[in-house]
């Protein structure tokens, strides 16, 4: 048995286990879109304050959420943590982290924890931004306005 997380595997076989794992959380507004030679797969879904969570297959896994995105490569390694990802953002134990300056987009990154520390953040990321912590369930979603110019 090979056991080597850096095996390749074909994401787009995994289709039906991301749809079925999306159906955990979210049954209502999927949508599976597939190209011609199903080359490609895109998986949307919303929350239900209407705000979208897209899965795009191909070679990789890109995932969009509140304007933050990650990839993951077609290795059982990253497939893994894709899994975990995914759980830990629609189970509301991460949160994405969205700044802005002027209203321009500035950072996004997926917290490490679901509990806000905003000392943290802005210790991160400055005072002279907005920050949005959105999490899956927006009613938990918090918006900080900047403390500097």
């Amino acid at each position: 048995m090979n056991n080597d997380n850096n095996e390749i595997i074909d994401l787009i076989n995994k289709k039906n286990e991301i749809i079925n794992l999306v159906k955990k959380y979210c049954t209502e507004n999927l949508k599976v879109f597939e190209g011609e030679n199903k080359e490609w797969i895109v998986i949307e879904f919303y929350n239900n304050y209407n705000k979208k969570f897209t899965i795009d297959i191909a070679n990789e896994i890109t995932i969009f959420f509140m304007g933050w995105h990650a990839h993951y490569q077609n290795n059982l390694k990253n497939y893994e943590m894709f899994i975990e990802d995914i759980n830990y953002i629609l189970n509301n134990q991460r949160f994405i982290v969205n700044t802005s300056y002027q209203g321009k987009p500035t950072v996004a990154y997926m917290s490490e924890t679901n509990v806000i520390n905003i000392d943290e953040i802005r210790d991160e990321v400055g005072d002279n931004k907005e920050i949005n912590c959105c999490f899956w369930d927006s009613q938990k979603n918090q918006i900080f306005q900047p403390l500097t110019n």
